[in-house]
């Protein structure tokens, strides 16, 4: 049995070792989920897995084809690239207009049974980190690497080694404002024996702190695009995994699911109002992409089929409407999710009955064929992104204030 923490000596000293959370730059606003699915076999080439992406309307579309299994995407801060896993090795999707341009970043052919996978990027777009087994190939224990990526041109520049550990480290992840990483380390390299916990680091691997210490599966932890919390999933209410979140500052737990089934992958909206996960009758029963409120509540499913859907993440549209990367912002909600509606409208300095009507104003515009450039002294400018979406950022004269949103095209 793993000795528990109990001394509120020691809770403190721990709490004193995290640093403040630095003030971080939001990703943007909502745009589509991607996931992994399975895609059965068709012309002469073998089931696999390969990457979708989905809006909340339940519209999707597919990003990848390649015969060999394709998974673990992390979108890029600008949306508009996507880093995975194919096969064992870690790939970069450069464009999402169905072309298939991909650049592959790490390569490791001489080595025995080695991976470089769970790609995830840094909020600059410049790195990725990624759980690699290049130093313990026989026994394929994962320490974390990163890769540095040129952001004009996602070709591979170098790689170090961001930190190593007894046992094996998983999930790597940026904090929002780049200075820090969250992952999950064990000590016996084992999956699935209780000894996983939660950790969070300097982005140099330096000052490593240990969030969790209990003997539960703690794991797969996401930051909320404020840097204040950490969503992940854990086994420490019964067998079953179950979606949490743990406020920084205090260390307080939330439980956000609570049922008989299997719930994992917690995933951040980019305004943080939401999160995708995935959710599963067993560990090894395919998978469902489902969504819920940031705190719990209105769960449901996006996707419901007897294949394996997984592993989403959340595209961000980035924006700096009203100098988002220095004013607190506020998530004021959706006017619709279907085409020809204006989602996930954030705000700075601006009230959110404000926001939304400048919002429902461009909006009727847009419908009309005439998205207006002047509403209640906001400047509007809009311009295409990604899929169906456009992003519109809407800026006060002579000041800091800002509404911004996604305007999805009328079908």
């Amino acid at each position: 049995m793993k000795r528990r923490r109990t001394s509120m000596t020691i809770a403190a000293a721990l709490l004193a070792a995290v640093p403040a959370t630095a003030h971080a730059a939001w990703p943007g606003v909502n745009g589509r989920i991607s996931y992994t699915q399975r895609v059965e076999a068709a012309g002469g080439v073998g089931a696999n897995r390969n990457l979708f992406a989905m809006a909340l309307d339940g519209t999707s579309s597919r990003l990848t084809s390649h015969p060999n299994n394709e998974e673990q995407s992390s979108w890029a801060p600008d949306g508009l690239r996507l880093a995975y896993k194919r096969l064992e090795e870690s790939w970069i999707l450069e464009a999402l207009d169905g072309s298939g341009t991909t650049t592959q970043i790490t390569n490791d052919p001489g080595s025995t049974n080695p991976f470089n996978t769970q790609p995830a990027w840094s909020p600059d777009g410049r790195a990725l980190l990624i759980r690699s087994s290049r130093l313990h190939p026989t026994v394929r224990q994962g320490d974390i690497l990163r890769v540095d990526v040129d952001p004009t041109s996602p070709t591979y520049k170098e790689i170090s080694l961001v930190l190593a550990r007894p046992g094996d480290e998983r999930y790597p992840t940026f904090s929002p404002d780049g200075t820090r990483i969250a992952f999950r380390g064990d000590d016996d390299g084992l999956d699935l024996t209780g000894d996983e916990e939660l950790f969070i680091a300097d982005a140099d691997g330096t000052n490593v702190v240990q969030l969790t210490d209990d003997a539960a599966v703690d794991s797969a932890p996401a930051w909320s695009p404020d840097g204040a919390q950490l969503a992940f999933e854990s086994t420490r209410d019964g067998a079953d995994h179950e979606i949490y979140v743990m406020d920084l500052a205090s260390r307080s737990v939330t439980r956000l699911t609570d049922n008989d089934v299997h719930d994992e992958g917690p995933a951040w909206s980019p305004d943080g109002r939401y999160m995708a996960f995935t959710r599963a009758d067993t560990r090894t029963s395919p998978g469902d992409i489902w969504v819920m409120r940031a705190d719990g509540t209105e769960q449901r499913a996006l996707l419901t089929t007897p294949i394996i859907e997984e592993s989403p993440d959340w595209q961000p549209l980035p924006t700096t409407v009203g100098a988002l990367d220095r004013y607190p912002r506020t998530a004021c909600g959706d006017l619709s999710l279907t085409p020809g509606g204006v989602a996930s409208i954030v705000a700075v300095k601006v009230p959110c009955p404000t926001a939304r009507r400048v919002a429902a104003t461009w909006e009727e515009g847009a419908d009309a064929g005439t998205p207006p450039a002047q509403i209640e002294g906001f400047t509007c400018t809009a311009r295409p992104h990604s899929f169906d979406q456009t992003l519109v950022e809407c800026d006060h004269a002579g000041s800091k204030k800002g509404v911004s949103f996604v305007y999805r095209a009328a079908a």
